[in-house]
């Protein structure tokens, strides 16, 4: 089962995609083949060297043709009733993709459409076939979009081709009807579309695999007591479905094909449901079933993976039909494919959001500003709503009458929709037990204006007019004969024939008081259905309908915490599909124009519609429940955030995403250099902050990646494992610190974490940790995120971890790439494709660098960028992988629900006071020679396990880079020649209060500024070397101490403001603070640069 509402309800939508899908494969031919109706997935098939395409030329009926005869070959159980299969002369094949052959027109005949006496001016093209309530429909195509016609309404453009079309016509059926195909699939079977023809010759040494077998020989895995009798087996091909496990992640749908009529194709027979772990036993592609027993039911059974070779037999739907009329056999599943668990399953698949591009782009300016789209069409992030594999019924009476006590329990869904409603049936616990099912039925009467309860049936699948039928019921059913018809217990009023697809409702009647008016007397009994699922299920769920944009800058949103709520003009997007009038308008965005409340005591929103839907005007205003909507936010919708870059445009238009002036020569720099991402710092330099944000809302239209979407690493009853790869933007990328996520996006992370923690109807309380891969090791490839060679791939040499190193240590890395200098100035915006450079080898060798700079590599990074997908991570690579483990917890509130981000461990540096040649006690008496607090005598605070404390001092001013220790630090204001340190050790210390209240010769300035510190610790570097060392002993104790304060005290030392950093430089003979504080006179010279 996939998502409720999405399930063969938007007809239009679902037509117009596999068109759109068609078209692309197939360009020229527009073939189709039938699926069931609960998936869209498409063949791929190779071009035959025939096409069966209707000539223009009629006369080609007329020509006789030699038949070359064939060797009968008979097949397993199939009776043939003619020895050759060929066709006769005047025959050809055009339902090449349908498993009933009475389509009359062939695919691909260009046709006009009759309405009355008047045809339409539009020239259209036979695209499918379908047969819907004895009506043939067919589906014909014009530009880019698709009706579904009548056949009588078909005028052929060739009025002459009319009568040997019908000759044809009936031949076609009369053929089918008496032979049967060939089974040799060689030439066009589609699950070896793509392969080389020439490979499956028999005396071919080399074979072509659907997928990597096992080594082991699986014929010597069949043990004697399971010997396979061939005769009551079929090789059948099978498409696994795009979804893995879409049944809450338990089963995944088995779609299976055989021959049928026409050896020129494999026809779709049906599919089954297989278990997760059965299902990673077995490879996509060729399996031997047999017929046997899963779950206490006959069914196929999967035996082995089979490698394709040209004497397999393909089996046939008659042969299945006959194998299921057969004892089940107890079988042997000996597997022989791929084990697919430990894959990376995405929330909802591969198949996303079914964007209805052609309708966007023929209304948005003919599509040529797709992105303006963001004002009425919102479908990312996108919700996924699932229907429940299975229920369960309960009550609240202790002694339950006898029809409440026979339906309790669990009941599963039975693979069949009537009137848009999933029947489900009650599981049989033994053999007593009397068939039940919940059924729904709509009718074009009140219930309580009948005589009787009409009989109920389970019709075919996919049976029910809604729109004919408007008043509709969910029934509570018994059946204990033989007949079809189900006998009703209990029902219930269905309020939206359309929405309704799962009996999850709150009120059950008594099927006996049908024709009292409920709310009289009629008053519901004590049942209850609910979803039976586990809770990682119910989490998943979460998961998937909590997801969120994702922008890189923390805008000023003072009022985005306000509490959103549903009123009178506030705007909504729609998230659940809702078929109005043929159109979708899942994420189509509205506003609330009017609230009432249904007799159901729901609350019912009107919403007019933004989007100007062409050829139905009444669509502007519809009628929802609140689950169908949700209000438009800055997680939820681009509007919001376009609303405040125009609010704000006057101010961001004259500002720089890069404000600091030093930091904008390094920019300019890597532009002249022409490295990989030049042009991303040519675009950053060249525009104003309103234009990149413009750029980057832009680039995240109708972009499934502009969404928080974590994807599966591991689920079961205990634990959960979400993982995903945060983009380099929403990192900050810091020289003193790790990589770590921007504050404004790990506060969005905490709290959808949090909301998964706290999902409803949960058996067990949940907590969870967020952890990421930082940081890289030894040997594997990098980002680097920032310095001289930004976004460049390099490789770990060494990892230096040592005093005088930046924090987190240094790379030895070898940069990977041909750099070209002194090219001119790259004028592309970030999405343009970056420049082509030679990688794999090293064009820098042991380039030391921040360990703080280096992101893991990531291979899905490597894609190019088209005009089609523009580069959201503003064109640099780098991602940082997040981890979200869910794990029970034993406490019982949700109070106490924790969702933590683990940093990564503090390095040990593995370094004694005793190697550095230092001794410390505790209450030690310090001067304090450097910085804000120079001067002052402080006490020594040392900690339990009197051990070392290293760590690496920053400037007080704004930095912005720095590569390594011992450089100068580039930072966002005019100040220069300040060095980097690198980790040094520190103490702790706090200043000496009781010294200073001792002497009344200091002045109460002096006396106050302690009181008020005296309490804060204070870090400062204590180095053997003076020139670092922020602090020195006063070996003679706590005479010397008070002496130092009175001498200090009378030369005004203390208090000096002077930085560190910057003395460092002036006692190294460095002149930096010499240079003009106008930034616009500063040497280039002196500025570390690739030249």
């Amino acid at each position: 089962m996939e998502d409720i509402e999405s399930i063969r309800s938007t007809r239009s939508n679902r037509l117009m995609n596999i068109v759109n899908k068609l078209k692309k494969k197939v360009p020229k031919v527009l073939d189709d083949i039938e699926l069931e109706p609960l998936d869209t997935f498409e063949i791929p098939r190779p071009e035959a060297e025939e096409k069966h395409n209707l000539p223009e030329n009629p006369l080609y009926f007329e020509e006789k043709r030699d038949i070359e005869p064939v060797d009968k070959s008979d097949s397993f159980l199939v009776e043939s009733l003619r020895s050759l299969n060929y066709s006769p002369p005047g025959y050809q094949v055009w339902n090449h993709y349908y498993e009933d052959p009475n389509q009359k027109y062939p695919n691909s005949l260009k046709i006009n459409l009759k309405s009355g006496e008047y045809l339409d001016s539009f020239d259209y093209q036979i695209i499918g076939f379908l047969i819907k309530d004895g009506i043939n429909l067919y589906k014909v195509l014009h530009e880019d979009n698709v009706r579904l016609v009548n056949e009588h309404m078909i005028y052929l453009m060739d009025p002459k081709i009319q009568s040997r079309i019908e000759e044809i016509y009936q031949d076609n059926l009369l053929f089918h009807k008496e032979n049967l195909p060939s089974k040799d699939l060689t030439r066009l079977d589609y699950l070896l579309y793509g392969k080389n023809i020439e490979y499956l010759s028999i005396d071919s040494k080399e074979k072509v695999l659907i997928d990597t077998p096992l080594e082991e020989d699986l014929e010597s895995k069949v043990s004697s007591t399971y010997d396979l009798d061939l005769g009551n087996t079929l090789v059948l091909p099978v498409i696994k479905s795009l979804d893995l496990f879409y049944n809450k992640f338990r089963y995944r749908r088995w779609k299976i094909y055989a021959q049928n009529y026409d050896s020129s194709l494999l026809e779709y027979y049906g599919s089954i449901l297989v278990d997760k772990k059965l299902d990673s036993q077995y490879s996509e592609g060729y399996i031997r079933f047999g017929w046997g027993k899963m779950n206490g039911k006959a069914t196929l059974v999967p035996i082995e993976n089979v490698d394709y070779n040209p004497m397999i037999s393909i089996g046939y739907h008659r042969q299945i039909d006959y194998l299921k009329t057969t004892t089940p056999k107890k079988i042997k599943q000996m597997g022989g494919g791929e084990d697919v668990v430990g894959k990376k399953i995405p929330l909802d698949g591969d198949s996303g959001v079914e964007v209805p591009m052609n309708l966007l782009k023929s209304i948005i300016n003919d599509g040529t500003k797709l992105y303006e789209i963001y004002k009425y069409y919102q479908p990312f992030p996108n919700r996924i709503f699932n229907g429940a594999l299975k229920l369960k019924i309960e009550t609240s009476l202790d002694e339950p009458s006898v029809n409440i006590d026979s339906i309790l329990g669990t009941w599963t869904f039975a693979d069949v929709e009537n009137y848009g409603g999933f029947i489900y049936k009650k599981d049989i616990t033994n053999e007593l037990n009397d068939n039940f099912a919940i059924i729904k039925v709509c009718y074009n009467t009140p219930l309580q204006n009948m005589e009787e309860v009409p009989e109920i049936f389970v019709q075919h699948d996919l049976y029910g007019d809604v729109d004919a039928n408007e008043f509709g019921y969910w029934f509570i059913c018994k059946n204990n004969t033989d007949i079809d018809s189900w006998k009703p217990l209990f029902y219930s009023p269905v309020l939206n024939n359309v929405i309704s697809s799962i009996p999850l409702v709150k009120d059950w009647y008594d099927i006996n008081l049908f024709k009292v008016n409920i709310g009289d007397e009629n008053t519901p009994v004590s049942v209850s259905v609910k979803e039976d699922i586990e809770d990682s299920e119910k989490m998943i769920n979460t998961a998937k309908n909590s997801r969120f944009l994702l922008f890189p800058w923390d805008l000023d949103l003072s009022n985005h915490n306000e509490e959103l709520k549903l009123n009178i003009n506030s705007w909504v997007r729609i998230i659940k599909d809702f078929d109005y009038n043929g159109f979708n308008l899942r994420y189509f965005i509205g506003k609330v124009v009017a609230i009432n409340e249904n007799q159901d005591k729901n609350m019912v929103y009107t919403i007019k519609m933004e989007f100007p839907f062409p050829v139905d005007s009444n669509i502007d205003n519809i009628e929802l429940l609140e689950s169908f909507i949700e209000v438009l936010d800055y997680d939820n919708s681009i509007l919001k955030y376009y609303k405040y870059l125009e609010e704000n445009k006057s101010i961001l238009t004259k500002r720089k995403i890069e404000d600091s002036r030093h930091y904008q020569k390094r920019m300019e720099n890597r532009v002249s250099a022409n490295l990989s991402y030049s042009h991303v710092d040519n675009f950053l330099l060249e525009n104003s902050t309103y234009k990149v944000y413009d750029y980057y809302l832009q680039s995240m239209v109708l972009s499934k990646d502009s969404q928080f979407s974590p994807f599966i690493i591991d689920v079961s009853k205990q634990q959960i494992k979400l993982g995903y790869h945060l983009n380099h933007e929403f990192i900050d990328i810091d020289p003193f610190c790790k990589p770590s996520v921007k504050k404004h996006i790990l506060e969005k992370i905490i709290n959808y974490c949090k909301k998964i923690c706290l999902t409803k109807d949960l058996t067990n309380m949940y907590n969870c940790t967020i952890s990421n891969n930082w940081p890289p090791k030894i040997g594997d490839k990098v980002y680097i995120m920032e310095g001289l060679y930004k976004g460049e791939v390099a490789k770990i040499n060494d990892i230096i971890i040592d005093l005088n190193h930046g924090n987190n240590g240094e790379a030895l890395v070898n940069i990977l790439g041909d750099f070209e200098k002194n090219k001119t100035k790259s004028k592309k915006p970030w999405f343009v494709k970056p420049n082509n450079k030679k990688k794999g080898g090293s064009n820098v060798v042991n380039y030391k660098i921040s360990m703080n700079y280096l992101l893991p590599y990531h291979e899905d990074e490597n894609e190019e960028v088209s005009e089609n997908n523009l580069n959201k991570k503003l064109g640099y690579p780098g991602s940082m992988l997040l981890t979200m483990t869910f794990n029970e917890t034993s406490s019982n509130s949700e109070e106490f629900v924790e969702c933590v981000h683990n940093d990564v461990d503090t390095i040990n540096y593995k370094i004694s006071y005793n190697k550095m040649g230092i001794e410390l006690k505790n209450g030690e008496y310090f001067e304090i020679t450097k910085g804000e607090y120079k001067g002052f005598i402080a006490t020594l605070l040392l900690n339990d396990r009197n051990s070392v404390e290293f760590m690496e001092k920053k400037p007080k001013q704004e930095y912005r880079d720095s590569e390594r220790a011992g450089e100068e630090i580039i930072m966002k204001n005019s100040e220069e020649g300040i060095v980097r340190l690198g980790v040094q050790p520190i103490i702790t210390v706090k200043l000496a209060k009781d010294l200073y209240h001792t002497m009344d010769d200091l002045g109460s300035d002096i006396k106050s500024f302690v009181d008020k510190i005296s309490d804060n610790p204070i870090k400062l570097i204590y180095s053997t070397n003076s020139l670092i060392s922020e602090t020195k002993k006063l070996n003679g104790g706590r005479s010397l101490a008070i002496e130092r304060i009175m001498e200090n005290s009378k030369l005004k030392l203390v208090g000096g403001s002077k930085n560190p950093l910057m003395e460092l430089s002036v006692l190294l003979g460095n002149k930096y603070n010499k240079v003009s504080k106008n930034i616009n006179v500063r040497k280039v010279r002196k500025r570390k640069t690739l030249f």
